[in-house]
Parts: structure tokens; sequence; C-alpha cells
């Protein structure tokens, strides 16, 4: 949903077109990999290959346990629920020994597996290509939070690392999706990374879209019972956890007569997440249960609205 000026309390996110997930049987146990350690993330170095130079990017933004990967699960879910073709690019990264084409390999079995939150434990890096109806709508970036921000600012790392900077002054079209969620860490870190937004909102071109995806509303106090969002209730814990974060996109002159911000709010949840003890693996395992299609097909329409 656009930021808007209006007079409106209460606003459904959206229709929601489906209460069920009815995507196809969940891959066996043995199709999914959890006991490989997940890699070390991206560094400074990475050697990318970003062969399309026009269709538009869109990009995950995010600290470090932000729900980057399981928002792009979530996606990806729904996406072949509605028939659209999304599929990870396996020419993106080389010379990495294969590690990355083998995680694109296995990207599918592991999003629509319950065990999705642990079997994704390893993609900190990659590119999915989105098609429908033949024609290529955008591609999707997710990449290591600990390189877009670090939490603990005792740990200096530069930014924009090579391959963030070679993304963002690509010609391609930009939809930035940062992600908020309620009580990030504490306040000088929320300072922080509304700071890096405001950096990477100096190098974004004219074109480029912005999307504030607000990961776990269940946790917040902007969700009725009846599950509906109170915007001007979201809208005012960001600026109290995100001070002037959202005024970095604050609309002026003629423009401001019927839109406040030149950016979108989405509210989002990935799902659920309990332990459980797994016969098949004899340890405990993350079970994942994938939440309302509402949340990604706002997501994705918004998505469609940016390009």
């Amino acid at each position: 949903m656009p930021i808007t000026n209006n007079n409106e309390e209460q606003v459904d996110v959206v229709q929601e077109i489906d209460r069920q997930d009815n995507y196809e049987p969940i891959p066996e146990i043995n199709q999914v990999d959890i006991t490989a350690p997940a890699p070390a993330p991206a560094g400074g170095i990475v050697d990318v290959n970003l062969k399309d130079k026009t269709s538009p990017i869109i990009f995950l933004f995010g600290p470090p346990s932000s729900g980057k990967t399981m928002t792009l699960v979530r996606l990806y879910r729904y996406l072949n629920h509605i028939n659209i073709n999304i599929k990870p690019n396996e020419d993106f990264v080389s010379k990495d020994g294969g590690e990355y084409v083998s995680r694109c390999k296995n990207f599918h079995n592991d999003a629509m597996s319950n065990l999705a939150a642990e079997a994704t434990k390893g993609v900190d890096f990659m590119l999915l290509d989105i098609w429908d109806n033949g024609a290529k709508k955008c591609q999707i970036l997710e990449s290591p939070g600990e390189k877009l921000f670090e939490p603990d600012p005792n740990k200096k790392v530069p930014f924009p690392v090579q391959y963030v900077s070679n993304i963002i002054d690509s010609d391609n079209r930009k939809v930035y999706i940062f992600i908020l969620e309620p009580n990030y860490k504490d306040d000088a870190t929320r300072v922080r990374y509304k700071d890096r937004i405001a950096e990477v909102k100096q190098m974004m071109d004219k074109k480029d879209k912005v999307i504030f995806l607000y990961n776990k509303i269940d946790c917040s106090p902007a969700l009725d019972n009846n599950g509906n969002v109170n915007i001007k209730t979201l809208r005012k814990e960001i600026n109290d956890d995100y001070p002037g974060l959202l005024d970095l996109f604050k609309v002026h002159g003629p423009k401001a007569i019927w839109k406040e911000y030149d950016c979108y709010l989405i509210p989002f949840q990935t799902g659920t997440y309990f332990e459980e003890f797994n016969t098949v693996l004899n340890k405990n395992v993350t079970v994942f249960t994938a939440g309302k299609n509402k949340y990604p097909q706002e997501l994705w329409n918004t998505i469609i609205k940016c390009l």
C-alpha cells in the first residue's frame, strides 16, 4: 500500500485470494539437505555476472537475521502457487567451486519444504529470474545482511562492497525492499540502520523505487484481531522506532497534495516456526508453516506497480 494522505484508520492489507496454500507436494525429507554447514557469507570479492542489463532488479535489503531469505522463500512459494515462473540464475556467480550452482539446483526443494528455514540457511547470495507469460518481469537479489548492514558497530564492514556497488551502479532499474521489524535491536542500532538506508538513497537513480517491508506484523500492535492493519498505528510505530526514516522519502511540492511519501509500506509475515524432534534426522529441527497468501500477494502486487 502506498503511504498516502487519507483519513482511513483501518486498512485491509489486501483481499485474500486463497485461504489455503495449495502448493505442490512437500519434498520428502531425504530430498532436503539441512546437514551441510552454511557457507561463509559472501565477502567483498565476489565474481558476479549480471548478464541481463535491462530487467529491473528487486533488491532485498536488510540486516542479518531480518528475514530476507524467508521473505524470498515465501514469495517464491506464492509465485509458484499462481503459476509465475521464478528460477535461480545459475550463471550469476562463478569461481566459487560450484557451491552457488549447487544451492541454485537445490533451492526449489529447499524452499518448498516444511524445513525451509533450516534448508535455506546456506542461501546467502542468489539471483532469481521471474518470468510471466514468456516475458521476463524482473530479477530478485538476495545477499548477505552482514555486507548490507552490520549491527555490531565494533565490526568495521566497508559499504558498499564491490558486488553491491556493481549492482547499485548498473543501468537496471532497481526496486529496493528495505526490511523493518518491530523492536529491532536497540535505539542506536536502529538509528544506524536508518542512516544506512539514507546512504543507499543517495546512490539511487530517480527511476528507482522503494518498498518498506514491515516484517513480523503479527508482533505489531498495528494488526488487529480481524487481520487488518491500522496504518496510522504502523506509521507511528515506524516513526518511534526509526526516527526520521520515512521523512527521507517525504514528498515536497505539488505532488504532496496527493501523496505524502514517495515509497510503499507493506506489512508482512512469512509464517510460523516451531521446534520439533525429527526422527529421520534424529535431532530437533525448525518446522516452517507458511502464513496467509495475502502478504506475499500484496508484496508482489506492489512490486508490479514499481516496475
